[in-house]
């Protein structure tokens, strides 16, 4: 579960995942799409987002297995569940995790991290997808907020409140994370930059 602790731009994505959430009612007949209380807090403004490690080969289109991150099953126990059932870890079941790093002359790229390195405190920007998926036993379907990566943007705050920025994607499908190496557009350094500057 993620909160914006009352930012604009955080306000902003919800909004924009609840008009994702209206997309899919309309494309569905009226009573089949189940309401998305489940995941979004009204009266707290906060976002459940989650994803799986493995999904069911009936449930996906893909059936290409992405091995698993060594940080993720350091020990194999969910590749050998994979050799055994029929479930796979296809590349929406990955989720990835980046800081951003500006050089001493203003240049801005993003390096892969390991997820146990977050910590309290931490200000992050939050990649994620939206998908419906059906509802076991009836004909209902319900919308997820899948998490598909996280970037670490300042980590020097001592832990007493974390400021969460989602990107949402107004597409099913998109890029998900950062090519390394890449460096941001002067439009989007200054964009985050200004999201480090509203600091409480």
């Amino acid at each position: 579960t993620i909160a914006g602790l009352g930012t604009d731009t955080f306000r902003q994505s919800i909004t924009t995942a609840t008009e994702i959430y209206g997309a899919f009612n309309c494309y569905f007949q009226e009573g089949i799409m189940n309401s998305w209380s489940e995941a979004l807090n009204v009266a707290t403004g906060a976002l459940t987002i989650s994803n799986r490690y493995l999904t069911a080969t009936e449930d996906t289109s893909s059936l290409e297995h992405i091995p698993f991150d060594k940080a993720v099953d350091p020990k194999g126990y969910l590749s050998e569940i994979v050799k055994r059932s029929h479930y796979i870890h296809t590349d929406d079941n990955v989720v990835e995790y980046f800081k951003r790093v500006e050089s001493p002359n203003g240049e801005v790229n993003y390096e892969p991290m390991l997820p146990q390195s977050y910590r309290l405190g931490d200000i992050v920007k939050i990649q994620l997808l939206f998908q419906t998926v059906s509802v076991e036993r009836n004909a209902q379907r319900k919308m997820l907020a899948i998490l598909r990566a996280v970037t670490l943007l300042d980590g020097s705050f001592k832990p007493k409140k974390t400021v969460v920025v989602v990107e949402a994607p107004l597409r099913l499908k998109r890029k998900v994370g950062h090519n390394f190496g890449d460096k941001s557009s002067s439009a989007k350094s200054t964009h985050e930059d200004e999201l480090l500057d509203k600091r409480i």
